[in-house]
């Protein structure tokens, strides 16, 4: 959840090879692929990117085999 635009965005983190802005698929190397990596569900995280800073809900994690953890 970005709570500054509120609104919702899934992404899925993957390597720099599979980026695909459209599927919502961000590389582990961008800035908010690295703020996302090792945190939990309900984190509050701030990220720099180029537009400024953007303040992230996490609601939700899907693990590579299908766990679904949520708030």
């Amino acid at each position: 959840l970005d709570l500054d635009a509120d609104t919702r965005t899934e992404y899925t983190i993957v390597h720099p090879i599979e980026v695909d802005p459209i599927e919502g698929k961000i590389s582990l190397s961008s800035p908010v692929g690295r703020a996302l990596q090792n945190r939990t569900v309900g984190e509050e995280v701030t990220v720099t990117v180029p537009a400024g800073e953007k303040r992230l809900f996490i609601e939700k994690i899907t693990s590579l085999q299908g766990t679904v953890f949520t708030a």
